[in-house]
């Protein structure tokens, strides 16, 4: 992971959110504290950044948990549980027909 400073425009990209959602992450303890900079060249006036590796962490912590909360991490594990259910469903003689399922399922 490259170490860099992020613009604001950058994060909300990223993070694919509006400005006042980043407002209230920002009072979220766990979302990553931004740096503030100095400018001289800019009469005094700062800017502020956020550390590219901080937001990464935070992201993967985000995902971490959605892994958890779910019991679900991939998409093939997903399948794997969905057809242990289906098999279930069979052997108690329910008629489970999964080429229906998957032509009505888009």
């Amino acid at each position: 992971m490259e170490k860099r400073l992020m613009m604001q425009k950058e994060l909300l990209k990223l993070l694919c959110i509006s400005k006042p959602t980043l407002y209230k992450l920002m009072k979220d303890e766990s979302f990553p504290k931004p740096v503030s900079l100095l400018k001289s060249d800019f009469a005094g006036k700062s800017t502020t950044r956020w550390k590219s590796e901080d937001v990464h962490r935070w992201i993967d912590a985000l995902n971490d948990t959605e892994k958890k909360d779910t019991g679900k991490s991939t998409e093939a594990e997903f399948t794997k549980e969905r057809e242990k259910a289906l098999d279930e469903w069979r052997a108690k003689g329910f008629a489970v027909d999964a080429g229906y399922e998957k032509e009505h399922r888009k």
